[in-house]
């Protein structure tokens, strides 16, 4: 009997053990060997004129972990963040890069990199930071981009980036901030950024955008920092924009062709700390209710249309440090 007992002991004791998936130690291996084969493939496309860091530093002598700007997770033993950013490279994203399948953050502005992000990249479903700024990319901005789930944090400032904003940008329902500022991109704002309901940044700034905003923008409750500064986008601002916008702090729209007038747009803007709406085409009167956003620290409101006086209630702004009206045809002291 007690032969039988541990029989059937042994038994359930391997039927349990069969239930578990066993990952072969040959797997382990060849997931490093594939972000192994992924970095080497970058260090082969990429050009240090100065220090060679990479040529020196990026070598199979050491495990792939210890490289300089790469980071592994402890647990999984693979690469889940790349920081080459301040280095001074030069050369191309190679699409070897979409094999690095647990990469979260992709941190490589401030070099020289040139040419298009391969295709490949819309493999990487756990990046949630892509700092791509001050570089050399060219082309459309990838519209894969909007099919990263887990996406957080977008900047691809300061590119050569063309054509125009991507629809599919409002998939990434995830997205904090998106900066594009400074590229060459054309074309209207699409109406579906509204979607992007936990946007707190949106720096749209030193394009060739055009068109109206879409209302829908203004719907972003999250929305803490408005920057479309030196576009060319037109139309009027809605009455009480800042009624879904409670967090939102500063305002740029510098250097457009907006129109109409301001009264009753930002009586609702309490957390307001910058309103830049310079060199426009707005008129009217510069509304009193400006002076009851206590939290302004900088108004620029000059090459305008605006008319009458400087309101008197602008002097109770304690925290007021620059005020700028030149250029139009008000009048009264300030």
């Amino acid at each position: 009997m007690m032969g039988m007992a541990k029989t059937g002991n042994f038994l359930f004791l391997l039927a349990v053990l069969l239930c578990f998936p066993v990952v072969p130690l040959a797997n382990i291996k060849r997931n490093i060997s594939t972000d192994l084969s992924a970095l080497l493939a970058l260090r082969s496309n990429v050009l240090d004129p100065t220090h060679e860091l990479l040529t020196k530093n990026w070598t199979t002598r050491m495990s792939v972990c210890n490289w300089l700007g790469v980071k592994c997770s402890s647990r999984h033993h693979r690469v889940v963040a790349l920081n080459m950013s301040y280095i001074g490279l030069q050369g191309s994203i190679p699409p070897e890069i979409g094999n690095l399948s647990f990469l979260n953050s992709f941190d490589f502005r401030y070099n020289s990199f040139t040419g298009r992000l391969p295709q490949e990249m819309a493999r990487l479903r756990r990046l949630r930071y892509i700092n791509l700024s001050f570089n050399k990319f060219s082309g459309e901005v990838p519209s894969w981009f909007g099919f990263l789930p887990n996406l957080q944090y977008l900047f691809i400032a300061n590119n050569s980036f063309t054509g125009s904003l991507p629809l599919s940008l409002s998939n990434a329902s995830k997205l904090e901030v998106l900066n594009v500022q400074f590229n060459q991109l054309q074309g209207n704002i699409p109406q579906e950024i509204g979607n992007l309901g936990k946007l707190k940044i949106l720096n749209l700034q030193g394009n060739q955008l055009t068109g109206s905003m879409p209302p829908a923008v203004f719907n972003i409750s999250s929305l803490q920092r408005l920057s479309l500064t030196s576009n060319s986008i037109s139309g009027i601002l809605p009455v009480n924009m800042c009624f879904n916008l409670p967090k939102i702090q500063a305002i740029f729209l510098s250097t457009n062709q907006f129109s109409g007038q301001i009264q009753s747009r930002f009586k609702n803007c309490s957390e307001l700390q910058v309103l830049a709406l310079s060199i426009n085409k707005f008129s009217g009167a510069i509304p009193r209710e400006i002076g009851n956003l206590t939290m302004l620290s900088k108004i620029s409101l000059g090459d305008n249309s605006f008319q009458g006086e400087i309101p008197r209630e602008i002097g109770n702004l304690l925290n007021l440090e620059i005020l700028e009206v030149g250029y139009s045809s008000l009048t009264g002291n300030y």
